[in-house]
């Protein structure tokens, strides 16, 4: 079997984006020999493997019928255990014999959880089964604390199980994090469970699943699921593997899937925009697009040891949100400059016409250009919904920032907290699907991969704190500009009709041909102002100034606590381990806001 350290780090070229590996990890809780009776033992691996080949039979089906979202890759099934004597090495065993990998969250460092075991014969069965792990997690935990550590890799398991099997006697916990303790957890986690009665040969195996239920309630405890029959076990797996329902998700979702390399950039309008307002200066690199490599090679560079799909899929949104937004973007401006240049343009021609006697000629002209400019609005407006702009730069924007957070949870041996039923949108079935595949990463606290994966958090929190504090400064000087652009342009529109009203009272009436300036200028110089009111309306430029301010505060606040962390000395993957969960309760949470915020301000025709 490959080990992890021997894969490459380098994220792959790839013409669309990954495609997921279909995986699915089983983690186990159970019972030590003392609560497993030597006669049942035979019963119970039985049990197990054929749970197993269930499962096996289940994700071959699924790979069949939605074959089109998943990668051509063999699927990844994983068993995830601590390889504690009883349960943990009965499952272990009978995935290794049925084809799973073993993935293996250890309490403590390899040679102070061998202590655990007394004999020698169970040392080295424990020995044999940690070499045949594809990954192994050493968590940092103390004998001082040892049911706390227990506890600890039993959480771990969990982050990383999408279904669970518990070899369970029905009684109470022995201690902290024991079995009780995880179908509990498991329970609030929306993660299905397989029960194997442990001492009563009588009991075949069933399946408790909140998700089963039509209408599941996320308040249940373990014990108010009632026990359904081992054949749901199809069903289960269906729907947590499975593609969205929804029609329009799985559209969606192949839409992304079939996204191609972008290489130039030929819709500017955003960037001169920004330009107008002083701003920023053009650059002949604007027309370049993002290559999807750029991205993925500095999230490879920060995150050493992560899964090269992960990075590339991360890779593969960025470039296409940024692509998108711009595109978008520049179809706003676009619209709204020529629906205003339409409409001076007329007063234009009136103006022109009148005062230098070329109506015949220049009227047919001036309208000519007036319905080309309306014209470019109505099919820039048809080709963006056409071809979803904006959706495809929501979408794309949401999974790079899902991945944004999932990269530095991964090498602290953490997820962000996904949904384990079937899920209803396809970006957050993407990011779920892609963690499956990633399994547990390679963790030992005598290397400094721990280090590194913490150093990694506090970098991208540094850099989102900068991100935000600049977009929250860019955002609300370009919504300033364009206000007071607008305000000037009403002001010099009320300056002109005023000096035209005293003017006719107190002279007479002025030439033609300077009341037809006073019209153009009165009819187009508000119809510009309103075109930069519109703008700012769908680019929401000061909502997205709040959200980045609020956005660099949370962050900084984290930072901080982070930092004093370290100075009071916690343990310092458990602390980590926490504040990339709270990081990604903020980024997300920010993702969700945005998203709900940006879904209402689609490109239309102006009017």
């Amino acid at each position: 079997m490959t080990k992890p350290d021997s894969l490459p780090t380098h994220p792959p070229r790839l013409s669309h984006p990954p495609k997921p590996r279909l995986a699915l990890s089983v983690g186990v809780t159970g019972h030590r020999p003392n609560r497993l009776p030597a006669s049942g033992v035979h019963r119970i691996s039985a049990e197990v493997a054929d749970v197993l080949r269930q499962i096996q039979v289940a994700i071959a089906d699924v790979q069949k019928r939605h074959a089109a979202v998943w990668s051509t890759d063999d699927p990844r099934l994983s068993v995830v255990s601590s390889l504690a004597e009883g349960a943990d090495r009965i499952v272990a065993e009978a995935g290794l014999t049925a084809g799973f990998e073993l993935e293996a969250p250890l309490p403590f460092a390899t040679e102070t959880y061998a202590e655990d075991f007394a004999d020698a014969a169970s040392r080295q069965a424990f020995s044999a089964l940690l070499a045949r792990a594809a990954r192994v997690v050493e968590l940092p935990g103390q004998r001082a604390a040892a049911d706390q550590a227990y506890e600890r890799a039993g959480l771990a398991m969990l982050d990383h199980a999408a279904l669970l099997i518990a070899i369970w006697d029905g009684g109470p916990a022995a201690g902290r994090g024991g079995t009780p303790d995880m179908l509990e957890a498991a329970a609030r986690r929306g993660i299905p469970v397989v029960v194997i009665a442990a001492a009563d040969d009588t009991t075949p195996p069933t399946i408790r699943w909140r998700d089963l239920d039509r209408h599941p309630r996320t308040d249940l405890s373990f014990h108010d699921l009632p026990p359904q029959p081992i054949g749901q076990l199809g069903k289960v797996i269906e729907q947590l593997t499975a593609p969205p329902v929804h029609g329009d998700e799985v559209a969606h979702l192949a839409d992304y899937l079939r996204e191609g390399r972008r290489h130039i950039q030929f819709r500017q309008a955003w960037l001169w925009l920004q330009a107008m307002a002083f701003m920023r200066r053009p650059r002949w690199r604007d027309f370049c697009a993002m290559s999807p490599e750029t991205a993925a090679d500095d999230e490879a560079a920060a995150h050493a040891g992560a899964p090269p799909d992960l990075t590339a899929a991360y890779g593969w949104a960025d470039a296409l949100a940024n692509y998108y937004a711009q595109i978008f973007r520049s179809a706003v401006v676009v619209n709204f400059l020529c629906a205003a240049l339409a409409v001076f343009v007329v007063a234009l021609s009136i103006l022109v016409g009148k005062s230098f006697g070329v109506k015949s000629i220049g009227k047919p002209v001036f309208v000519g250009i007036e319905i080309l400019l309306l014209l470019w609005v109505v099919l820039n407006t048809i080709q963006g919904r056409r071809r979803a702009w904006h959706r495809r730069w929501l979408e794309a924007r949401e999974v790079a920032e899902r991945l944004r957070v999932a990269l530095p949870m991964h090498g602290l041996a953490a997820r962000p907290t996904v949904q384990q039923g079937r899920i209803g949108i396809w970006t957050a079935w993407y990011e779920r699907a892609l963690l499956r595949a990633a399994g547990l990463p390679v963790l030992r606290p005598a290397d400094d991969h721990g280090i590194r994966a913490r150093t990694a958090l506090h970098s991208m929190l540094d850099g989102q704190c900068r991100y935000h504090g600049s977009t929250h400064k860019r955002m609300h000087q370009l919504e300033h500009r364009l206000e007071t652009f607008g305000e000037l342009l009403f002001v010099l529109t009320l300056i002109v009709a005023t000096v035209y009203m005293a003017v006719e009272l107190s002279v007479g009436p002025i030439r033609d041909s300077w009341q037809f300036l006073v019209t153009a200028l009165t009819a187009g110089l508000p119809v510009l102002a309103t075109a930069a009111y519109g703008i700012r309306v769908i680019g929401d430029f000061e909502g997205s100034a709040r959200r980045s301010k609020r956005m660099a505060a949370d962050i900084a606040a984290l930072i901080a606590a982070m930092e004093a962390d370290d100075a009071a000395g916690t343990d310092g993957l458990a602390a980590a381990q926490e504040r990339a969960r709270q990081a990604a309760d903020i980024m997300l949470g920010d993702v969700a806001s945005w998203r709900v915020a940006a879904e209402g301000r689609t490109l239309a025709i102006p009017g």
